[in-house]
């Protein structure tokens, strides 16, 4: 699969010849790049469990107080040198008693080696979500969002993420016809995904 983002997203505008609002918004969205992750599996997923069900604006607010607590932009698992540490850090934060054992739940697990990282990154994506989503707190949703952000899967498509909902449904209403998502922009989705998400603050 090609790791060229200026090839994969003249793709993915090749693939909108029929569709004159899709291919405006990925014209104005311009080219989209999937990152390399600067947080460690643990502090990816402590992210990503705050974020749930709560606006981007809090859950960045809310991550950028725990940074500036630890003193670290991009923290790593062995900042928190023991549960008592992160306990006192998750106390002293606005997030839910349930979010907090979805925290502590998956420190016990990584910082106990209970989950293989490298055997992870080699699973398809049906292996990897029952694997992952052993973890507690951990569903679909969170599955997708660290398959995309922290492995980089170029073929993704978050079906349960509820803006992206929203923008297809929207894209299909302007477009006046239905647009077969997963088969037309395959083996890219992931980044097809970027642009949805960058376009959804324009056209929701």
């Amino acid at each position: 699969m090609s790791n060229d983002f200026k090839e994969i997203n003249k793709y993915i505008l090749g693939k909108c010849y029929n569709y004159p609002v899709l291919r405006d918004q990925i014209i104005k969205n311009g080219m989209l790049i999937l990152k390399k992750p600067k947080l460690d599996l643990f502090t990816f997923l402590f992210k990503i469990i705050i974020s749930q069900q709560i606006s981007d604006k809090i859950a960045d607010d809310i991550w950028s107080k725990i940074c500036s607590k630890i003193g670290l932009a991009n923290p790593q698992i062995q900042i928190f040198s023991n549960k008592d540490y992160l306990d006192k850090i998750l106390n002293e934060i606005s997030i839910s008693n349930q979010k907090k054992k979805y925290i502590c739940g998956i420190y016990k697990v990584i910082k106990e080696n209970q989950l293989n990282i490298t055997s992870l990154k080699k699973m398809n994506y049906e292996q990897f979500c029952h694997s992952l989503s052993r973890l507690y707190g951990v569903g679909p949703w969170t599955c997708d969002m660290t398959q995309i952000f922290f492995f980089n899967k170029k073929n993704i498509f978050p079906k349960n993420d509820l803006v992206i909902n929203k923008v297809t449904k929207k894209l299909d209403e302007m477009e006046k016809k239905k647009i077969n998502i997963k088969k037309r922009f395959s083996p890219f989705l992931s980044i097809f995904t970027l642009h949805l998400w960058k376009m959804s603050k324009r056209i929701l």
